[in-house]
């Protein structure tokens, strides 16, 4: 294959999180040579969950004053919005409002780097990697993997696309099944509903949890503390927990937010066993907490449960196509629609996507021992098949779940972002 050029920096991956390394490299090195290779069909920056839809009207889940790219002003999205300063606190605004926001703050940094086409496969060299393309080989000598939320998997025929769907075909008669019960499944269950509101919705998950409505005024949370000196086990965790939970006094998400800025930190306290048991056992219950929907949102999902439009089912999916799904118990549901609103998975190497098949034969990357993401260092450098980092080699977002657990919301991933741009440049 024809060689396309050499690179300092090659980011793999043209979405938020690439977006924002890409800014910052460009802040601390402003003539340093990046090549950025779009691993998604969709545009630059927005990604597919912040694209407009004339046929649905999705909802972020954060606040706006929280989400702002600004450096300089938190309030910087909620003025690209128009607030007041009565609603911006408390303010939810639209997915695609935040991709046009984003793309009025980013996409600048286009002309910074070489576009290139689809990454297939990488491999290590001399100097560093070569990225390979549909068009050639490029050099780099450092890589970032900033892939993002991959749904992809190998399910045929199920709708994976939930946010560009056109949801105007759907037909009064028509039965849909959601896998999922998340914030995904409140994306996809109230544009099913505006559409046509006679459509038969199930959503199934392993857990049949689904989110928590967020607190309508905003309460001070309960700090989470510990000595910072000795380890803290998974248990003494839970049992601090439920002691700030019972301080909260029934506003349990009090207890909860205490904990968001050292959720990291306790992260990487944990043997590997006890992430294990977390995953398995709290993780569902965690995110069913963690990540709340606005109160407009939840109110229309609960009242379509109370109209039984909606159906919450509790099983594991194991197969599924366009018409239909089978559970672990043999269970077989049939529908007109199936859509896919489980969330990013978990590990990467099961997607179908032939970039991380390739992958999965390369000795500078693995899975996670806990399963979730890519093994890597809390300073995002991947560590290889024999245990090592590995020299010029990154990740971002949600291939960093298994070390930091909390890694693909907005506000996360500006830190990281800097953090990331930072290791790169040996800073």
């Amino acid at each position: 294959m024809p060689s396309l050029g050499k690179y300092e920096i090659g980011i793999v991956g043209n979405g938020l999180s690439a977006y924002l390394v890409l800014k910052h490299l460009v802040s601390l090195a402003p003539e340093i040579k990046v090549a950025l290779f779009n691993s998604s069909q969709y545009n630059a920056i927005e990604g597919p969950a912040y694209l407009k839809n004339e046929k649905a009207h999705f909802f972020l889940n954060t606040p706006s004053s929280k989400i702002a790219l600004s450096d300089e002003n938190a309030y910087d999205f909620c003025d690209f919005l128009g607030l007041n300063a009565e609603e911006r606190d408390w303010h939810f605004a639209s997915r695609a409002d935040y991709g046009k926001y984003a793309k009025s703050k980013l996409a600048l940094y286009d002309s910074y780097a070489r576009q290139f086409g689809s990454a297939t496969d990488i491999k290590r060299s001399r100097e560093g990697f070569e990225v390979y393309t549909n068009d050639g080989i490029v050099s780099c000598n450092k890589v970032l993997l900033a892939t993002g939320n991959d749904f992809d998997n190998a399910w045929q025929g199920v709708i994976k696309s939930v946010w560009d769907f056109d949801y105007s075909v759907l037909k009064p008669t028509d039965k849909v099944i959601v896998i999922g019960t998340g914030l995904t499944m409140f994306d996809v269950a109230g544009a099913i509903s505006d559409n046509c509101n006679q459509v038969t919705i199930t959503a199934i998950s392993k857990s049949g949890l689904m989110p928590a409505v967020q607190p309508v005024i905003p309460s001070p949370p309960i700090p989470f503390e510990w000595d910072r000196v000795t380890r803290i086990s998974l248990f003494e965790v839970v049992k601090q927990l439920r002691k700030n939970l019972e301080l909260a006094n029934g506003e349990w998400w009090r207890a909860l937010d205490g904990m968001r800025p050292v959720t990291i930190d306790l992260w990487n306290n944990f043997s590997v066993f006890e992430k294990k048991q977390f995953i398995n056992h709290l993780l569902s219950k965690w995110n069913r907490a963690r990540h709340r929907a606005p109160k407009q949102v939840f109110e229309k999902v609960n009242n379509l449960i109370q109209s039984n439009t909606l159906v919450i089912k509790q099983g594991r999916v194991v197969q599924a196509s366009a018409n239909f799904v089978k559970l672990a118990d043999g269970t077989i549901l049939n529908a007109d629609y199936v859509f896919y609103a489980g969330g990013a998975i978990s590990n990467p190497f099961n997607s179908s996507q032939p970039f991380w098949q390739n992958l999965k034969e390369e000795d500078w990357l693995v899975s996670h021992p806990s399963g979730m993401g890519i093994n890597a260092t809390p300073k995002f450098q991947l560590i290889g098949k024999n245990g090592n980092p590995v020299s010029g080699a990154y990740t971002i977002g949600n291939n960093m779940r298994g070390t930091l657990l909390e890694c693909t919301a907005i506000p996360e991933l500006k830190v990281q972002a800097k953090k990331v741009a930072a290791e790169l440049l040996g800073n």
